[in-house]
């Protein structure tokens, strides 16, 4: 996959009930397939949605994700190559 200068592949991680988190919806920043940090919690999953950065594309999951993870965010041009690569559908 190449990135244009700028393109971070940055992925928001929206977990339900993680060990850490219990009974609560938490949203990860992932930088370079490394988490970065806490995003949001919420109770709710429309709540948790509610807290990711606007104009992002839901891309689901991917085998092997974490069982805790409910679906996976991120920019519209990030999710145009990862498609074009054959990365996601």
């Amino acid at each position: 996959m190449v990135l244009g200068e700028g393109d971070l592949p940055v992925f928001f991680a929206v977990y339900e009930n993680p060990s850490d988190f219990p009974g609560q919806f938490v949203v990860r920043q992932w930088l370079w397939g490394v988490p970065c940090q806490v995003w949001a919690v919420a109770g709710t999953l429309e709540e948790v949605r509610g807290k990711l950065p606007r104009q992002l594309l839901n891309i689901g999951r991917m085998d092997g994700d974490d069982p805790a993870i409910k679906e996976v965010w991120c920019s519209q041009r990030l999710a145009h190559l990862l498609r074009k690569e054959n990365v996601i559908k």
